[in-house]
């Protein structure tokens, strides 16, 4: 699953989900440094490591059922449109 990240939105490489583990690759396609957040059912909330443009990193989490939101946790990314939320069923 790839999560790639511009400056500023994110985009997913798939769009449906079931529960199960999932590893983002986190790719930053933007020029301004970015990183990946999500939270939802049995995931108070991890962030991957921030990357720099053209970096990638990865993020392991296992989804339930129901709905997680995920977003750029740096600086004001978020507020700038980073953040989407997806529903695992």
């Amino acid at each position: 699953m790839t999560a790639t990240e511009t400056d500023f939105a994110i985009a997913l490489s798939q769009s449906t989900f079931h529960p199960g583990a999932y590893t983002f690759t986190v790719v930053n396609q933007g020029q301004a440094p970015h990183n990946l957040a999500i939270q939802g059912p049995g995931i108070p909330q991890v962030v991957s490591q921030t990357v720099q443009n053209g970096a990638t990193t990865k993020l392991t989490v296992q989804l339930q059922g129901g709905s997680y939101e995920l977003w750029c946790a740096v600086d004001a990314h978020k507020d700038k449109g980073m953040d989407l939320t997806i529903a695992v069923g």
